[in-house]
């Protein structure tokens, strides 16, 4: 059993609803977003699916006032081996 918060929204649902948000929402989601990112890079993950499907919102009293972010389905994910990079 996997359990985690309420996530109510993706970012592909942000984009559809054409939700205003400030400059500096905007870049809180997408600092959180590259941490994400470097959080996989630092453990050797390759996400392999990111999609703004895949990207969940949460809405929780952030003290800037931009909802959290959650990179979601690691279906894909692959560890990475070795120090080489091939596409």
């Amino acid at each position: 059993v996997l359990v985690m918060e309420l996530c109510r929204d993706t970012l592909r649902s942000l984009f559809n609803n054409a939700n205003t948000m400030s400059d500096k929402q905007v870049r809180s989601m997408v600092h959180q977003l590259l941490v994400a990112y470097q959080a996989c890079h630092e453990n050797k993950v390759a996400h392999r699916e990111v999609t703004p499907d895949n990207v969940l919102i949460c809405y929780d009293n952030a003290p800037d006032g931009a909802p959290k972010i959650k990179l979601s389905d690691f279906a894909l994910a692959r560890r990475v081996y070795g120090t080489q990079q091939s596409l």
